[in-house]
């Protein structure tokens, strides 16, 4: 099982990254530049001079830029100038063997680069963003389609299913078996460690918001979240982690005949957290709480420790065999009074490794 995974031009994350070459499919970045909008706050502008020379130190993995913010500002897609902009910096990479496609999330700006500045893509894989949600065959073919017809870009050689076929083996293997008949190159991923709410109702408004800030409106999504959202309401119930749709590192095995790419989440974390959590997937074991691994509940382990030793050893039975019921079903908090505490002040558990 090979792997996904955030990069940063962090010194010691690139010799982790390296000693672990043999172990990842590819990395994806954020090339942190105002013209190129990805689905993260942009904490910092990066020269291109600078992220180029970090890219190479790690060579031979392949590379892909994240271009996969929800939306665009509305002006930008029939402004030729914004979009050849765009264009202009992936060819920089490209040109500099350091970029073999982009990951995206918004239709309109892929086709309006394939068309504006054709010669600047041309040859570079379009991947589509988890965040498509592609659950489906039906969903899987329509986004394959919707590339087809932003040529020059090349269709993907891999493909991620939604996180909520993470626990359902029955709709995975359907999405996996057509896959393997119809589209027999694509390789399969799955997203192991985002942490959010199962099926989550505020993911499609999150990620507007995000792309709102890119448009220099001023969002705290933090903020509103713990006022109204996940945040809220994993406070009030943290047995709802068990319903997030994580894979924890014990259970890898159970997919390696049904995908062959994990995909790992978190860059905002920083290194640290990065290298834990793939060291954690490759070891395929984890000894500390299992919420220092997960992206988007992460907030949660400065609150709640959940032991990741003292969960079940049929733990992902007992999750891929759940109705979903909550009102009938005491399960989840079970595991909340069997293996959660909560994390006296001043005490978090610093002892999992760096990225050194």
């Amino acid at each position: 099982m090979l792997f996904d995974v955030p990069f940063l031009p962090d010194d010691d994350y690139i010799r982790f990254l390296t000693r672990q070459r043999k172990h990842l499919n590819s990395v994806y970045f954020s090339l942190n530049r105002p013209e190129i909008k990805d689905a993260r706050y942009r904490l910092k502008m990066m020269n291109p001079d600078d992220l180029i020379p970090a890219l190479r130190s790690i060579p031979g993995v392949p590379k892909f830029a994240l271009l996969n913010s929800r939306v665009h500002p509305p002006g930008d897609y029939l402004d030729p100038e914004k979009v050849e902009r765009a264009a202009d910096t992936l060819r920089r990479f490209k040109e500099s063997d350091v970029l073999d496609g982009i990951a995206f999330a918004d239709a309109y700006f892929l086709k309006a680069l394939s068309e504006v500045a054709p010669a600047s893509v041309q040859g570079l894989q379009a991947v589509p963003s988890i965040n498509f949600m592609i659950d489906t065959p039906d969903k899987l073919h329509a986004v394959l389609d919707c590339i087809s017809s932003a040529a020059p870009f090349r269709l993907p050689e891999k493909v991620f299913l939604d996180r909520s076929l993470n626990r359902n083996w029955k709709s995975l293997e359907k999405v996996v078996q057509w896959c393997r008949r119809e589209e027999p190159q694509l390789k399969i991923g799955l997203l192991v460690n985002e942490g959010c709410l199962y099926q989550c109702p505020f993911k499609p408004a999150h990620d507007c918001l995000i792309a709102c800030s890119h448009m220099d409106m001023h969002v705290d999504t933090f903020s509103i979240n713990q006022a109204f959202g996940c945040i809220q309401i994993l406070r009030k119930s943290p047995a709802e982690i068990f319903r997030s749709p994580f894979i924890r590192p014990e259970d890898v095995a159970r997919y390696a005949d049904l995908v062959d790419v994990l995909k790992i989440c978190g860059r905002t974390l920083g290194a640290v957290f990065l290298a834990r959590a793939l060291q954690a997937y490759i070891d395929r074991a984890y000894h500390g709480n299992l919420l220092d691994l997960l992206d988007a509940s992460n907030w949660m382990a400065d609150e709640v420790y959940l032991a990741n030793d003292q969960l079940p050893q049929d733990f992902i039975e007992r999750m891929t065999g759940c109705s979903k019921d909550c009102r009938q079903c005491d399960a989840c908090r079970e595991l909340q009074n069997a293996c959660m505490h909560p994390v006296e002040a001043g005490f978090k558990d610093l002892r999992q490794g760096g990225a050194g």
